[in-house]
């Protein structure tokens, strides 16, 4: 199914950048130790340390996986079909599940492996799928940080630099160029930064101001999402009442 794990999605950038984020991530602030700490680097890269089982500052991926779709209005039966595009059978129940905030009845957490999948199918959808490329599917254990979710977004949605510096003024959060070009360098880059949590919620937060201008809430909950999907259905319904010509013998049974 995955014929290459070592292959990316989306450009050439992608290509060769995922993998040292997925072996080098812990690097930076996340792991104690800074990305020139050489004796740390050599190690790592001589595997005797295993990255892939130390944890990354990552936001939670339910959080991640709720926004996105409310930013891009996707709903279930779209979202289960962009899991297929990486061919992945998505049970709309587990959907849900992970859907909900953690607390909530019925939560499950959304594994790295499946918001990394929802990422790179999301990439295929928006800009094609290249022949002969294949999505990484993260092994157990392995991790995906908050600079590979903001990589994946910003190849989905073909955003430059100053697309993802404006969306996040829209979420009034300030960031310059330079400090943002800290995210997307390999891990032992001595100007690497770790994304933290809230550049990637401010992130989605100025995408839905972006792409849902219209929307009254915009705390993402499951319960909004539906709120808000059945106030359009009830409009959608009155207007096509409103339309309907009415009958000269009064309502027929």
């Amino acid at each position: 199914m995955f014929k290459d794990e070592n292959v990316g999605l989306g450009s050439k950038f992608y290509q060769n950048n995922a993998n040292s984020t997925f072996k080098d991530a812990h690097l930076g602030q996340s792991s104690g130790f800074n990305s020139r700490s050489i004796s740390h680097y050599d190690k790592l890269r001589h595997n005797t340390l295993d990255p892939s089982r130390l944890r990354l500052n990552t936001m939670i991926h339910n959080d991640v996986l709720r926004r996105l779709r409310f930013a891009l209005a996707i709903n279930d039966t779209a979202a289960i079909g962009i899991f297929k595009l990486v061919n992945y059978d998505m049970d709309v129940d587990y959907l849900h599940s992970i859907m909900k905030k953690e607390g909530e009845e019925g939560y499950l957490p959304c594994r790295d492996k499946i918001i990394s999948l929802f990422l790179d199918g999301l990439i295929i959808k928006r800009r094609g799928k290249q022949e002969g490329v294949e999505p990484v599917i993260l092994k157990a254990g392995e991790r995906l940080s908050n600079n590979e979710v903001l990589r994946k977004i910003r190849i989905a949605m073909s955003y430059k630099d100053e697309d993802m510096i404006n969306a996040l003024q829209m979420a009034d959060f300030r960031l310059s160029k330079n400090e943002l070009s800290a995210f997307f360098r390999k891990p032992d880059h001595r100007n690497y930064k770790v994304a933290g949590d809230q550049v990637v919620r401010n992130l989605l937060q100025g995408m839905v101001k972006k792409y849902r201008p219209d929307a009254k809430k915009t705390a993402h909950t499951k319960e909004q999402v539906r709120e808000n999907v059945k106030a359009d259905m009830q409009a959608q319904k009155a207007k096509e009442k409103a339309n309907k010509p009415s009958s000269v013998w009064g309502k027929t049974s």
